[in-house]
């Protein structure tokens, strides 16, 4: 640790000393924060792919009733609701 007295004989060492701890704290903090951020993006992304999925199923299925419907409708089994 940095004393005073020492600071005092040589501030410039003492001021480095002091700039050099702060940019290290900023670093670790920085990393902190950049790991915890990539957690944060691949639970999104993998959120992001469900619901993909979810729309595409829900699609493929919306697609094959419209087919049904009109192939019913067309042989007259139905009648046609519009």
């Amino acid at each position: 640790m940095l004393t005073f007295k020492q600071f005092a004989k040589n501030p410039t060492v003492g001021s480095l000393f002091l700039t050099f701890t702060a940019i290290s704290y900023m670093y670790v903090a920085a990393e902190k924060k950049d790991k915890a951020q990539k957690v944060l993006d691949e639970r999104q992304s993998h959120k992001i792919e469900v619901l993909y999925d979810l729309v595409r199923k829900s699609d493929s299925a919306n697609a094959v009733s419209t087919t049904q419907l009109k192939t019913l409708e067309q042989l007259g089994a139905i009648k046609k609701l519009n």
